[in-house]
């Protein structure tokens, strides 16, 4: 005798076999119209393929979810959730210029979806890096523009609101950047998100070269927020950019003591120690540790990780393991300007 599952599971079958003969029966006798039994179960397997595509995405299984949104894409070409997924994979994948082409395409199929606008944005920043100056101007307008859409199609998108904030904190007039704009959006931000708007206070008071202002923002919201790792985050990026490698490592062992899951924290030691030289075994691990893992969108590419982690074999005088991370990162993002000349030092 078949045990109960193995029962159950042909019952099931023959009971769907013996209904779709009678849905045949009377689409031939004209009681059905054929074409529901052709558009419906094609429609389901449709919403199931899309449905299991985002759980995977979701799940950063970011392989099986490239692979899902493109098979979708390719029967589907209209379907704009679609396009707008394999962006932010392409953005995770460090691949900026196929992150530009899927989200443009999605903006242009459901242009008045807010998220669709604010990671066409955040693609167009991506690529910037990598163009000339002519081309940067252009580009940065587009960024522009994509982050003000974005916040008019949904102003509580707080997201959107503190890329726009830092684009205009960063950008030069020429490109459309305004200082007022960014106080605007930070006053914003801070009536919506309390955590965020102490840190835009602080990105404030730091492009005012205002550091120690900016350091107590930065270190009165990881007292409110000790969990939240953006505070952290944004305090470490501070000690970077002004040479403070000691404060920054101190920082960012304190996040990864509160946040042990946090991803994005062994990936900026690491940054770290590449760029100041020291702590380079320190680095290394943690380099090699951000590797095993799966970074998110927001987190740095595994190519940066892989140049980073070449940086520092270069740097402890290891040229041979060097080149290959050198090599890593370019096969994952041929484009990548620093990575081309690191590999032309250790030929």
């Amino acid at each position: 005798m078949l045990p109960m599952n193995r029962r159950h599971a042909v019952i099931e079958k023959l009971i769907q076999e013996k209904l779709f003969q009678t849905l045949l029966r009377r689409a031939a006798a004209g009681m059905l119209p054929l074409l529901l039994l052709v558009v419906a179960p094609a429609a389901g397997a449709q919403a199931l393929s899309l449905q299991s595509a985002t759980r995977s995405f979701e799940s950063r299984d970011y392989v099986a979810a490239r692979n899902q949104f493109k098979a979708i894409a390719a029967a589907e070409p209209a379907n704009a959730s679609a396009a707008y997924y394999l962006g932010r994979v392409a953005i995770v994948d460090g691949n900026a210029g196929d992150a530009v082409r899927w989200l443009e395409r999605a903006v242009k199929l459901e242009p008045d979806v807010a998220a669709y606008h604010h990671w066409l944005g955040r693609a167009y920043s991506r690529e910037v890096q990598r163009v000339g100056k002519f081309k940067a101007l252009g580009l940065a307008k587009k960024i522009r523009r994509s982050f003000e859409t974005a916040v008019r199609l949904d102003p509580n998108d707080v997201e959107a609101r503190r890329d726009l904030m830092q684009f205009h904190l960063i950008a030069p007039g020429i490109a459309g950047g305004d200082k007022d704009e960014a106080r605007k959006q930070a006053r914003a931000i801070a009536e919506r998100n309390p955590m965020l708007g102490r840190v835009a206070a602080g990105w404030l008071a730091e492009e005012a070269k205002k550091d120690e202002a900016a350091v107590r923002e930065f270190e009165a919201a990881i007292a409110q927020y000790p969990d939240s790792a953006t505070p952290y985050m944004a305090l470490g990026g501070l000690y970077q950019r002004v040479g403070n490698w000691d404060a920054a490592f101190e920082t960012y062992e304190r996040l990864l003591a509160r946040c042990p899951n946090e991803v994005a924290v062994h990936y900026q030691i690491g940054r770290t120690a590449a760029q100041s030289g020291k702590q380079l075994e320190r680095g290394e691990r943690a380099l090699r540790t951000y590797l095993t893992k799966k970074p998110g969108e927001g987190d740095a590419p595994l190519a940066s990780a892989h140049l980073r982690l070449g940086t520092i074999l270069e740097k402890q005088g290891h040229t041979a393991q060097a080149r290959e991370q050198y090599v890593a990162s370019l096969e994952l993002d041929p484009g990548q300007p620093d990575a081309k000349e690191a590999l032309k030092r250790v030929q």
